[in-house]
């Protein structure tokens, strides 16, 4: 059950951020992508990003792309003799966990020097 479990965010810094949007976007992308994620953007929030039942009241979202192994997922849909496909599909998954939970824990604290916790208002 590992997937479900997992550290308490840490909480959200009391002092927002002081550095300019683009200061904050190199940040957030160069932390994202040293972290598991293969792609990042920035964007204005589009309820079409969320899950059916589900809201977003931010204006802006960080979005993750996480690259499939083309050569495993070619073996979905899968059956009982091969369950490849869906391994990476639960792979990629996993790795998208770690990669927003990293990333999540990092704006929200003070890890380390000058760093500030809560992703400054992009507007």
């Amino acid at each position: 059950m590992a997937a479900y479990s997992y550290p308490e965010l840490i909480p959200v810094a009391e002092q927002q951020n002081p550095a300019s949007a683009k200061e904050l976007s190199a940040e957030v992308t160069a932390f994202t992508l040293s972290h598991e994620a293969d792609a990042v953007g920035i964007a204005a929030m589009d309820p079409l990003y969320v899950f059916e039942g589900y809201t977003v009241d931010e204006p802006w979202v960080i979005v993750l792309g996480l690259a499939h192994n083309y050569e495993r997922l070619k073996e979905v849909p899968s059956d009982e003799t091969n369950g490849i496909g869906v391994v990476d599909i639960g792979d990629q998954y996993a790795k998208g966990t770690r990669s927003s939970y990293a990333l999540v824990s990092h704006r929200r604290c003070r890890p380390t020097g000058d760093e500030t916790g809560v992703l400054a208002n992009l507007d």
